[in-house]
């Protein structure tokens, strides 16, 4: 029995020896910038107006903080009276090809977010609890309120000249706010605050969605005295990137000519280059250190990971790269299809187009009959 115990304590040690390694070092925060989840580069886009008080407030409270954003002109719902006529297509989550032709008519080239809250329901629990000393007498009565919000929500984002679903996201969030009191039943906790966490997670995704997005990653940075690690250790803490690189790099290099070294402090000097390139948006020189770590201590799963991160942070780029030469979708560009104006198009087109809009309740008998006499007058 003592043998295998000996070897599951071995199979044990790289694994324990991470561990310490990861808690003991610092750490380098690492960005990856990703395109848009839909890929298309958007800089126009409308808010469908919503119908029930839920989705308004959602949709009102995405538009205030949508409006922040520099890259993204956002069209006002009232700068466009069309818009109202968006709102059962929103309410729906359904496409109207001709409100859609219409709205590009109006905005041109621009996208439609349509805003649909499914539930948003608050739940209350209370709950106390006693508090006694050694003899068993009461001391404290602690009373708990706790507020819990179901908010499901649809987004949808539309092509605003083609009609075109470009994607679809769901919100599914159950936010938690709890108040306790020792001195009786606690006030109530704020339900407005529940929303708001709500409304973030739903602003995040809508930002994802039409923008470029930055994910931070953490990478190990080992400190150790050798080969000068721990001073460019200190200088990446003060985010001096240009200086650790070259005390990093002239530490690889002595680690590499070190033959009789350490091979874990050699692997990590050869690592800590590699983080350094990594830091400064190389991903593609890190993964090179990377591996040659890996070939100085095979069984690192610190060096092991940070080489699938740089790896995933070279194909994020490529993606982000064929992002940015792509064309806007919502640019004014004289080579992007345009919706024929109606004085371009047959009268009994118009008419056609007319009549499903009166058919799906979009126009009033009244606005019916007068365009229709305006288009046969012009026969």
């Amino acid at each position: 029995m003592r043998p295998l115990i000996v070897m599951l304590l071995a199979a044990s040690l790289p694994l324990s020896a991470q561990f310490w390694a990861r808690l003991a070092n610092p750490s380098v925060e690492v960005g990856i910038l990703h395109p848009p989840e839909l890929g298309l580069k958007i800089s126009r886009m409308a808010l469908a107006p919503a119908r029930n008080p839920a989705s308004m407030e959602l949709a009102d409270a995405l538009a205030a903080d949508l409006l922040r954003e520099r890259d993204l002109e956002v069209v006002a719902k009232g700068d466009v009276d069309l818009l109202d006529r968006a709102q059962d297509m929103a309410a729906r989550g359904t496409v109207d090809p001709d409100l859609v032709t219409q709205l590009g008519r109006a905005l041109g080239p621009v996208v439609l977010l349509t805003v649909h809250v499914n539930r948003a329901e608050f739940k209350h629990q209370e709950s106390s609890k006693d508090t006694k000393d050694k003899e068993g007498k009461l001391t404290a009565t602690t009373h708990t309120l706790t507020t819990t919000l179901n908010f499901e929500a649809d987004l949808q984002v539309v092509d605003g000249t083609t009609g075109k679903v470009l994607g679809v996201a769901q919100i599914r969030e159950m936010p938690v706010v709890s108040v306790s009191s020792d001195k009786g039943r606690p006030t109530p906790p704020d339900e407005h605050v529940l929303r708001r966490k709500a409304f973030d997670v739903a602003l995040d995704r809508v930002l994802k969605l039409l923008l470029p997005w930055s994910e931070t990653t953490k990478q190990i940075y080992f400190d150790d005295k050798a080969y000068r690690m721990d001073q460019a250790a200190t200088l990446m803490k003060a985010n001096d990137f240009q200086g650790a690189h070259k005390l990093a790099e002239s530490g690889a290099v002595e680690a590499e000519a070190d033959a009789a070294g350490e091979a874990k402090l050699r692997a990590r000097a050869v690592y800590n280059l590699g983080v350094v390139a990594f830091a400064q948006g190389n991903p593609g020189s890190a993964i090179q250190k990377f591996r040659r770590a890996l070939e100085i201590l095979p069984d690192a799963g610190i060096f092991k990971d940070a080489l699938k991160e740089a790896q995933r942070a070279v194909e994020v780029r490529a993606t982000y790269d064929r992002y940015q030469r792509s064309a806007d979708l919502t640019a004014h560009t004289a080579n992007r299809p345009r919706p024929s104006s109606d004085k371009a198009r047959t009268p009994e087109e118009r008419l056609e187009d007319l009549e499903r809009l009166w058919k799906k309740g979009l126009l009033s008998e009244d606005e019916y009959r007068t365009k229709r006499a305006e288009i046969l007058k012009s026969l």
